[in-house]
C-alpha cells in the first residue's frame, strides 16, 4: 500500500496536461523539448540545434486562452454570502486572494491543464475557514462510495510541497513532498470526515475537523473540470488547438530547413588550378560534371597534402556512426566571399552559383497556411476585420462556438464556488456540517458573467428602445433587462426599483439612464 498511488483516470489524463503546459509555456520550453521536433537521421548535435532554431513558434494556444478567459471575466462575478463570511471577498485563501480573483485563477487553469480542485479547511494558525487550491496534477487519487443513499466522494489524495527548516542551516529551507488524504470513515454507524498527512508513506498527523463540536459528514472538496464538478478529469477544451500548434511548429521547422538549403546560393569553381595563400601550393577544382571525380584527390593549402573524395560506393572506406566517410587528411580548403575579397583564376577556369527554385517549399508553405486556418476554426483568435473591429460573422461565430464552451465552464464555476461558500458556512457553525446540502445554500450564490461579447447600447439605440417603451410596445421589465444587457447599469442594481422608476418617468423624451456608465457603482440612481 502506497499513498502516492495514482488513479487510472489520472494516468490517462496526465499526458494531456503535460502537453498543454508545454505548449502554454511558450517557445523556450518547446525548443528545449526533444519530443516536439525530433532529430533527423544523420544530424549531429549542432545540425539538430540549428534545425530547431529555424522553426518559428506562434503562440496560438496561449493567445486563445487569454481571449476566452477575458471573455468569461469581462464582467465581475456576482456573489452573496452571510456577513460572517464577508472576509472571503478579500481573503479567501491563506495568501490573501479574494474569492472573485480565485475564481478567475481557477478558470485560467481550466483553460490550461483542464482540471483544478479546492479544499475548504481551517489552516494552521487561523481561526476561520479558507479555500486551499490544488492544481489538477496534484489531485492524484480519489474514490466514491454510497454514503447515506447517495454516491459521494469518500476519499481524495492531494499532493503538497511544504518547506521545513533545515536543522543544519537556519538560513535554508528544505522542500518536502507530502500527501494530504481526505477520507470518510464509518464511526458508530455514521460517516465521519477524517484528514491525514503522510510523508514517505508514514502517517505524521490525523485530525477530525469539527464545527460546533460536530464532525463533518462529507469531504469539503470541490472538483473543477471542463463540463462538471465530478472527480474524473477531462482534457482542456484547448487541447486540440495545442496539438495543431505543435503540428504547425514541426512544419515550420521543415520550411526553415528547406529554405536554408534552397535560398542560400552556393558558389562552384570548375577546371584549372588556382594558387592559394600557401606559397607554391596549387588547389585543383575538378569539373563538377565529371562523374569520375569520385575517388579522386585534390591538392589543398597544406603543401604536399592531398584532399581525398572517397567513392561513396566503396564499402571499404571507414565511416562514422552516421554513415559519413572518416577523413584522415587535412581540412577542406576555404574561399571567402565578399566585396573585399578577390579570387585569382586561370583563364580555363569557370565559376558559378548553384541555385534552385525549391518548388517543394511552396507545398510546405501551403501546409502551414492550412494549419493556420484549422487553428482559427478551432478558436486560435477572435475573428476581426483588418481594422481590428469585430465583424458580424465574428460575433456570430463567437456566439455559437465560444459561448457553448464558456457556458459549460461558467456553470462549473457557479456550482463549485456556491458549494465552497456553503462549506465555509458549515465550518463557521452557520449550518449543519453533517450533511453536504443544507439550508444555507438558499442564501448564498456565485454567478459568473454570461455576456461574453460586449453588447453595449449606444445613445441612439437606447433612445429607440425608450421610444418603443413610450409607445407601449415594450414592457418596463423588458426595457430594464435590455438596458442591463446593453451594459447601461452597474452590477447588483435593484431591478424592481428601476422598473418603478422608469414607469414614473415614462413621459421623459429621452431615456433616464447614464449612457456613459460613469455613475457611482454604489448609487442605485441612474438619472442622467
Amino acid at each position: 500500500m502506497s499513498v502516492d498511488r495514482k488513479h487510472p483516470d489520472f494516468k490517462k489524463w496526465l499526458p494531456t496536461a503535460d502537453k498543454m503546459e508545454l505548449v502554454l509555456e511558450g517557445e523556450d520550453a518547446v525548443y528545449e523539448s526533444t519530443d516536439v521536433i525530433k532529430q533527423l537521421s544523420g544530424q549531429n548535435v549542432f545540425q539538430y540545434r540549428d534545425y530547431k532554431r529555424r522553426a518559428v513558434w506562434y503562440p496560438f494556444t496561449h493567445r486563445t486562452r487569454h481571449s476566452l478567459h477575458g471573455a468569461l471575466f469581462r464582467r465581475e462575478p456576482m456573489c452573496a454570502m452571510p456577513e460572517a463570511l464577508s472576509y472571503l471577498y478579500e481573503e479567501a485563501t491563506p495568501y490573501g486572494t479574494g474569492i472573485k480573483q480565485l475564481a478567475s485563477e481557477t478558470a485560467y487553469e481550466l483553460f490550461g491543464a483542464g482540471r483544478y480542485g479546492i479544499l475548504v479547511d481551517i489552516p494552521e494558525g487561523s481561526t476561520r475557514p479558507q479555500f486551499l487550491p490544488y492544481h489538477g496534477k496534484n489531485i492524484i487519487n480519489w474514490q466514491t462510495t454510497n454514503i447515506n443513499g447517495k454516491v459521494d466522494l469518500s476519499m481524495v489524495v492531494l499532493r503538497e510541497y511544504v518547506c521545513l527548516p533545515d536543522p543544519d542551516d537556519i538560513f535554508n529551507q528544505i522542500e518536502v513532498e507530502q500527501y494530504r488524504v481526505c477520507r470518510m470513515e464509518q464511526m458508530d454507524s455514521a460517516w465521519v470526515y477524517i484528514q491525514e498527512v503522510y510523508r514517505d508513506d508514514e502517517l505524521v498527523s490525523q485530525t477530525v475537523p469539527m464545527s460546533s463540536g460536530q464532525p463533518f459528514g462529507y469531504i469539503p472538496f470541490v472538483f473543477f473540470n471542463q463540463s462538471d464538478n465530478g472527480p474524473c478529469p477531462q482534457k482542456s477544451i484547448l487541447y486540440d488547438l495545442a496539438l495543431m500548434n505543435i503540428h504547425h511548429y514541426r512544419w515550420s521547422a521543415e520550411e526553415g530547413h528547406g529554405l536554408h538549403f534552397v535560398a542560400l546560393p552556393t558558389p562552384w569553381i570548375a577546371g584549372g588550378q588556382v594558387q592559394t595563400e600557401a606559397s607554391g601550393v596549387l588547389q585543383s577544382f575538378p569539373d563538377p560534371t565529371n562523374t569520375s571525380i569520385a575517388g579522386g584527390q585534390v591538392q589543398t593549402e597544406a603543401s604536399g597534402v592531398l584532399q581525398s573524395f572517397p567513392d561513396p560506393t566503396n564499402t571499404s572506406i571507414p565511416r562514422d556512426q552516421n554513415g559519413r566517410p572518416v577523413r584522415t587528411d587535412s581540412a577542406k580548403p576555404t574561399f571567402f566571399i565578399g566585396s573585399d575579397k578577390a579570387w585569382s583564376l586561370p583563364k580555363d577556369a569557370s565559376v558559378g552559383i548553384l541555385e534552385t527554385t525549391g518548388s517543394g517549399i511552396g507545398l510546405i508553405q501551403g501546409k502551414l497556411t492550412k494549419l493556420v486556418e484549422y487553428m482559427q476554426s478551432i478558436g486560435a483568435r477572435l475573428l476581426s476585420d483588418h481594422q481590428g473591429n469585430e465583424t458580424a460573422t465574428a460575433i456570430k461565430i463567437q456566439k455559437t462556438s465560444e459561448s457553448n464552451a464558456l457556458s459549460h465552464i461558467a456553470n462549473v464555476l457557479d456550482a463549485g464556488f456556491t458549494n465552497l461558500i456553503a462549506y465555509a458556512a458549515d465550518f463557521m457553525g452557520l449550518s449543519d456540517p453533517s450533511i453536504a446540502t443544507s439550508s444555507i445554500e438558499e442564501d448564498v450564490y456565485f454567478k459568473v458573467n454570461r455576456e461574453f461579447i460586449s453588447l453595449k447600447l449606444s445613445a441612439d439605440e437606447a433612445t429607440k428602445f425608450w421610444a418603443l417603451f413610450q409607445q407601449d410596445a415594450v414592457e418596463a421589465d423588458v426595457l430594464v433587462e435590455t438596458f442591463e444587457k446593453g451594459e447601461l447599469y452597474p452590477a447588483n442594481f435593484d431591478k424592481n426599483a428601476e422598473v418603478e422608476r422608469l414607469v414614473e418617468m415614462k413621459a421623459n423624451p429621452t431615456p433616464p439612464v447614464n449612457l456613459n456608465n460613469n455613475q457611482d457603482p454604489e448609487d442605485p440612481s441612474l438619472m442622467a
